[in-house]
């Protein structure tokens, strides 16, 4: 009888420690889980706030760019590598401004295994769009979904022309070298005008690898009359397109040329003009 108390005393006890085990097995687990799913949690988290923030630092870079154009926003930072990728660019009519989608992606770590210490590499993404309508549209609208486009690719921007180099020094020696009564005459300044551009562009074109496509043409900036305005004796030279532009007043006692300020030939402001050249005092 007493060994049979005590075999099942025996059984009793194993089944408490086994249920305790059972149960201690059982919480770790659930714990382990839970802190898993927290973590998973946090790491998500943590993956848009990245995301979002690398979003920012791109539209800080774009907002530079000069040309309302929207190729010409994403090209400033769509470079080689996949961690940028442009999607769509859009123009109005078609929105209230330049607008760009970018698909962007970053490769972060997390760590596997809870003693071992080791890290392995995921990737994310997200798409992003800006519309650019003034300084403060850095900060893009995260899209819910990508749109399923073929990316886009921009190639190497276009090749804007501009003045020769020169052209203002070759202009100003032009013009002084007139007699005074020859600077009274708008006929003769327009005629030294054509002569110095087109020394300006003979030489430009001499030297080593001068593409022509980059230089201004004399048809391009010099058809016309409306680059040279006479007021009250005062004639007012604008040679150039967009913000490459050349300056000059004119009168019998005095020669000025000079290059315009970037601000006033944005957008909306006074630009390459013939009459605010004639109207600028002896500056």
């Amino acid at each position: 009888m007493a060994v049979g108390r005590t075999a099942r005393v025996w059984i009793i006890g194993t089944l408490v420690v086994s249920t305790i085990i059972a149960a201690a097995v059982v919480f770790v687990i659930m714990h382990l889980a839970g802190e898993r799913s927290s973590v998973a949690g946090s790491r998500d988290l943590d993956d848009v706030a990245a995301l979002d923030a690398y979003a920012e630092e791109l539209g800080l870079v774009m907002i530079r760019n000069r040309r309302p154009d929207p190729a010409a926003y994403a090209r400033r930072v769509d470079g080689p590598g996949p961690d940028v990728e442009t999607l769509e660019l859009s123009d109005p009519p078609d929105t209230v401004a330049p607008a760009v989608v970018l698909r962007i992606r970053q490769q972060r770590q997390e760590r596997i295994g809870w003693i071992s210490g080791q890290y392995e590499e995921y990737e994310i993404s997200a798409c992003y769009r800006w519309t650019f309508t003034g300084m403060e549209d850095y900060k893009p609208d995260r899209l819910e979904e990508c749109p399923e486009v073929d990316v886009i690719e921009l190639g190497p921007p276009p090749v804007v022309p501009e003045l020769p180099d020169g052209f203002g020094d070759v202009l100003s020696e032009s013009l002084t070298s007139l007699s005074d009564a020859e600077r009274r005459v708008p006929e003769t300044v327009v005629a030294a005008v054509r002569s110095a551009y087109t020394e300006a562009v003979d030489d430009a074109l001499d030297e080593p690898g001068a593409d022509p496509a980059g230089i201004l043409s004399s048809d391009d900036v010099l058809a016309g009359d409306d680059w040279v305005e006479t007021i009250d004796e005062v004639i007012g030279l604008a040679v150039g397109r967009g913000r490459s532009c050349v300056l000059a007043r004119v009168t019998a006692d005095d020669v000025a040329v000079w290059h315009p300020d970037r601000i006033s030939l944005e957008p909306g402001e006074v630009g390459c003009s013939a009459s605010s050249a004639a109207y600028k005092g002896d500056e």
